[in-house]
């Protein structure tokens, strides 16, 4: 089945297929529409070169449904795997509206210029953390490059892609060795050899170009590319970007080792050390006086080390142009009805300059107000006092429907005016005749009265008798979670031997009476991306917009979940503003600590899990 034959179709019922997006080695991918949940999904559909291959096919749909059991903030959620007539074989994924790593680094590319390093530290953390938790489940990626690596518009990275993914169980299909720039040696060598730490030779070939501009290994022959993985060393990282130190150079150059023993054991051992060594140097870098020599016949470009961007990774995926919803994902077409008949009156325009509806909305006033009169002389007058206050009820409800119209100007006229028909209002002279002559007439002209009485019947203040409460440790011998904060960012550390549930954090403002404001957030907010805090790790907030920069505290080493809400949003409770005195933590709704505002840090204590 070709490409325009699956456009329109729906797969399982349920995903429909919109849009082609792209084409690999293996397979297609596809935009699509999830009609059950209303969301837009990612379709990967295998390439006819291997759909009537039995064997790959299985293995495919077997890890997929592997993968989908998955739950990890930075690697792609799989929601299907399913095969269709005509081996028609895919799987159903989230979908990541903003740009894969491949594409910003062309972008920085383009302009000359270098992601910044804390960019680089926290996209290769991601990415670590991502593989880490794989090969925990004894899975190895096989194809880990900047095309499989996506950031979206609200700061999240995601690792995609495990279509050569290899269970260490089950073995290679030995099919293919991945991407020639970012494979391990020992991968090109036989696919079968792959382990887990040939995901970290292609992690740091991904690091090395972030912090170079350029892969260590080039040529036009992809199998040229995969002989120098295997026999050439790579070329000095400062030899290309003198600006980086020799600590950070050893980092990369260990990652890139030949042999995958002598290499980091695991992502966070790498980022950590690649952390350590990127911190101890200055933003810009010192150019190193002796730079090493290059190795025998390592050609650099001719053209002058590129510099670090003051633009981050983040903000650029944010200016570019998002994915548009495909017309087709729209919900079905609305019936729209024909139009009204031609004496339907249709809604006025604004009556200032007259004209239009003006004279039903006269005759609308003269009608009420006649009404009104009957009541007040007719019915009313052996009623007594009860016919005047209908009246003024009547006139303080007809008031409004003239909303911003001047017809009702006559009635705000003095008592002395409004008896005098020959110098009133043309149309409050039958108003004033309706009633019999000995009748007083200040009654129904004391419209003031009416409008005056709001404001002489002030609101009630706010209570001012709520205490403030007493900030109180519901949980003295529970376990604490670090919470640092500045003007731009907000940081919840949990330093404890176990993972925590998001969901039971709740924020609020307070006013200095105690009283909850509008700005507030639920840890169900971090959730919607991995609903823990893993044990020594952080969650965050980086609005975008801010005024300054981020905070990133040293103990963060690994994020489990970032939201990037607007800065004026409602979930910036910690920022400091003129109604806001402090702010609560609340755990299952139960306030666990008050923390002031401002750059800060403060520490709450939650129930031992």
């Amino acid at each position: 089945m070709n490409t325009n034959q699956l456009i329109g179709k729906k797969l399982a019922g349920n995903y429909r297929v919109d849009r082609f997006l792209g084409q690999g080695g293996m397979a297609q991918i596809f935009y699509g529409w999830d009609e059950s949940l209303d969301r837009p999904v990612a379709i990967k559909v295998i390439g006819d070169a291997l759909k009537d291959n039995t064997s790959y096919t299985e293995r495919f749909i077997h890890e997929a449904r592997a993968v989908a059991k998955w739950r990890h903030e930075h690697i792609l959620q799989v929601y299907y795997a399913g095969a269709e007539a005509n081996n028609l074989y895919y799987f159903v994924m989230e979908f990541l509206d903003g740009s894969d790593l491949e594409q910003v680094l062309r972008q920085y590319e383009e302009k000359g210029e270098l992601i910044p390093f804390e960019d680089v530290i926290r996209i290769g953390r991601a990415i670590a953390n991502a593989l880490d938790y794989a090969h925990s489940k004894h899975v190895i990626h096989r194809d880990v490059k900047p095309s499989n690596i996506l950031i979206d518009r609200e700061n999240r990275i995601a690792l995609t892609d495990f279509g050569l993914a290899m269970d260490i169980q089950r073995g290679s299909m030995g099919l293919t060795f991945g991407t020639p720039h970012y494979v391990a040696p020992e991968q090109a060598r036989n696919s079968a050899d792959a382990v887990p730490q040939s995901d970290f030779y292609s992690l740091g070939i991904i690091l090395y170009e972030m912090l170079t501009g350029i892969v260590p290994f080039d040529d036009p022959s992809s199998m040229s590319v995969a002989l120098k993985h295997l026999s050439e060393p790579p070329p000095p990282p400062r030899a290309i970007n003198p600006h980086l130190s020799e600590e950070v150079e050893r980092v990369l150059l260990k990652a890139l080792s030949k042999e995958p023993g002598k290499r980091f054991a695991n992502g966070q051992e790498l980022m950590n050390a690649l952390e350590d060594a990127l911190r101890a140097q200055s933003e810009t870098g010192k150019q190193s006086l002796v730079l090493p020599p290059l190795p025998s016949g390592v050609r650099l470009p001719q053209t002058p080390p590129r510099q670090v961007s003051r633009l981050s990774v983040f903000d650029n995926v944010r200016l570019s142009a998002p994915m548009p919803l495909p017309a087709t994902a729209a919900p079905s077409p609305v019936y729209t009805p024909p139009p009204p008949p031609a004496p339907t009156p249709t809604p006025a325009a604004p009556p200032a300059k007259g004209g239009g509806m003006m004279p039903f909305v006269v005759g609308g006033v003269l009608f009420l107000l006649v009404v009104a009169a009957f009541f007040v002389f007719g019915g009313g007058a052996e009623d007594g006092g009860d016919g005047e206050s209908t009246a003024v009820a009547v006139a303080s409800t007809a008031a409004p429907t003239t909303e911003s119209s001047n017809t009702l100007t006559p009635t705000e006229a003095s008592p002395t005016e409004a008896s005098a028909p020959a110098e009133g209002s043309p149309t409050a002279v039958p108003v004033v005749e309706t009633g019999p002559t000995d009748t007083p007439l200040p009654a129904p002209t004391e419209a003031p009265v009416v409008e005056v009485a709001p404001t002489e019947t002030p609101l009630p203040p706010p209570p001012t008798d709520v205490p403030s409460a007493v900030p109180t440790i519901a949980f003295p011998d529970g376990w604490p979670i670090d919470l640092v904060y500045n003007d731009s960012s907000f940081y919840l550390y949990n330093g404890n031997d176990q993972r925590v549930r998001l969901g039971n954090f709740s924020f609020e403002s307070l006013d200095a009476g105690g009283r909850p404001l509008r700005w507030f957030m639920e840890g169900n907010r971090w959730s919607q991306f991995y609903s823990f805090v893993d044990d020594r790790n952080c969650v965050a907030i980086e609005p975008f917009g801010p005024p300054g920069s981020y905070l990133k505290p040293s103990q963060c080493r690994s994020y489990n979940s970032t939201v990037t809400p607007t800065y004026t949003g409602d979930e910036t409770f910690w920022l400091v503003r003129p109604e806001v005195a402090e702010f609560r933590v609340l755990w299952n709704g139960t306030e666990v600590g008050r923390c002031p505002l401002g750059e800060n840090t403060c520490v709450v204590f939650i129930p031992a899990q």
